[in-house]
């Protein structure tokens, strides 16, 4: 499995803690229990980590090609690396 190099995946995850509070209350105690679990930890390193530059984006690359979970070895993997990378100027024209 290998990832095209020319294909970029950029995950957005929602920053507003307040709305995800209470979209996850809406559907019950479970779902606000895995947001605490999983929602803080990336939108504190979103907030708070300094953004690296674009040559994060190749190293990260590279590990996610090697690295994968054992439970499912068909995704990539970042081996609990939490990198904020500065989205790089060539993408300007997508809208983002």
């Amino acid at each position: 499995f290998h990832i095209d190099k020319n294909l970029y995946l950029l995950h957005f995850g929602a920053v507003d803690m307040k709305m995800l509070e209470q979209k996850a209350a809406a559907r019950g105690a479970d779902w606000l229990a895995h947001l605490h679990r999983r929602g803080n930890g990336t939108i504190n390193a979103v907030t708070t980590l300094p953004a690296h530059d674009e040559k994060w984006l190749r190293r990260a690359r590279i590990l996610q090609t090697i690295a994968r979970p054992i439970y499912a070895l068909d995704k990539p993997g970042m081996l609990g690396i939490k990198r904020v990378v500065k989205i790089p100027s060539r993408f300007k024209k997508s809208g983002i």
